[in-house]
């Protein structure tokens, strides 16, 4: 089943950055090393750090209302300063779409030991799937004089150091000859190209014809650093498989694989697409849809459900379709051959941990 989304802070800097920050540390799904960060407040002021999610993730536009919390373990205390969290949507670049949770209370850190923050989200409206999530570590150092205002907390340690949102991570998956291999957790790379074979006739300068023979998905997923003994051995089967140029499929999220039929026309310029099942389409949702004699698609976003007779979208269709035309889940594809080439696209670390790397693209036979 789909989990919330966790994240483990990183002491390394994100690629993504605010206005004004001090530093802009990395959200990891696989923690790396552990250690301590230490920050210094100045006298009577206030301090605003941030951690960003790394690109891709959470991928995802629903970004879901529910309880987030995080985790901060205190190594070294300073009673005269306190922190208070928040969270926020930021885009691919890293700058502030909206807030998805308020500003905790602040908890003066007078000791050591792990503080927890929590609150309620908030409902986000325009996000998409290439927003991330930032962390505002919020810090006040108060007036009295002496001392310092240094403090220290830990990283990289998944049990303590943690960020959680009640978006649903997607738990990615190859299906080969009917065995369901499941990822040990989410991808850190992934990228659906669209593709086309295409000819063009050119002569003097000038393009007389082209030809599109035709339009698939070209599709890359990473994991990098996993330990999974037992789904790095499952690997090298479905490897033996894959290699041989069968076809398989993947999932991003294997509870969404939409894979139907238009079960009637569906012109232009209106919202309705028939189906005769519409079993395991979910309203709100995005899907794909694909001429299957040629080569127009679009994706649109299911408005509401007709059961059994029809669903309508958001918004007008862009072009026409026909009975036995595909809807589809944005990122299932039930036919993928695999194009790595003759070596395997998965690699051993020092014997410590793996990392999986693999390109394959849609069957067009």
């Amino acid at each position: 089943m789909p989990k919330d989304w966790i994240w483990v802070f990183d002491d390394h800097p994100s690629d993504a950055s605010g206005p004004g920050d001090n530093f802009d540390r990395r959200l990891l799904a696989y923690a790396e090393d552990t250690g301590e960060i230490q920050v210094d407040i100045v006298f009577d002021s206030t301090e605003a750090d941030y951690f960003f999610s790394p690109a891709g993730q959470p991928g995802t536009h629903d970004w879901r209302v529910g309880t987030w919390r995080a985790t901060v373990d205190v190594t070294q205390a300073n009673a005269k300063v306190s922190l208070a969290l928040g969270i926020a949507r930021v885009n691919a670049a890293g700058t502030f779409q909206q807030a998805y949770a308020g500003l905790t209370a602040g908890q003066v850190l007078s000791s050591t030991g792990v503080r927890v923050f929590s609150g309620p989200t908030l409902a986000q409206s325009g996000a998409v799937a290439g927003d991330r999530l930032r962390v505002l570590f919020s810090w006040v150092r108060d007036n009295s004089i002496g001392g310092n205002g240094i403090v220290k907390f830990g990283y990289g340690d998944p049990a303590v150091d943690i960020v959680g949102v009640p978006i649903l991570m997607a738990n990615p998956r190859i299906t080969w000859n009917g065995i369901a291999l499941d990822f040990p957790g989410p991808l850190t790379g992934y990228k659906a190209q669209p593709m086309v074979d295409r000819a063009q006739d050119r002569s003097a300068g000038v393009v007389h014809n082209t030809n599109v023979s035709a339009s698939y998905r070209r599709v890359r997923a990473v994991l990098d650093r996993f330990d999974n003994v037992a789904f790095w051995d499952s690997l090298k089967a479905w490897w033996a498989w894959a290699r041989q140029g069968k076809q398989y499929a993947f999932a991003l999220d294997s509870g969404d694989v939409v894979d139907k039929a238009m079960t009637g026309a569906a012109a232009s310029g209106q919202k309705d697409i028939p189906f005769t099942d519409t079993s395991s389409i979910v309203a709100g949702r995005k899907y794909l849809v694909r001429q299957a004699a040629g080569h127009d698609e679009e994706v649109i976003q299911v408005d509401t459900i007709t059961a059994n007779v029809k669903v309508t979208c958001l918004a007008n269709l862009k072009y026409s379709y026909v009975t036995g035309d595909v809807f589809r889940s944005q990122d299932y594809f039930p036919k993928l051959v695999n194009v790595d080439g003759a070596e395997p696209p998965f690699d051993e670390n020092a014997g410590i941990t793996y990392s999986f790397d693999s390109t394959a693209e849609e069957d067009r036979g």
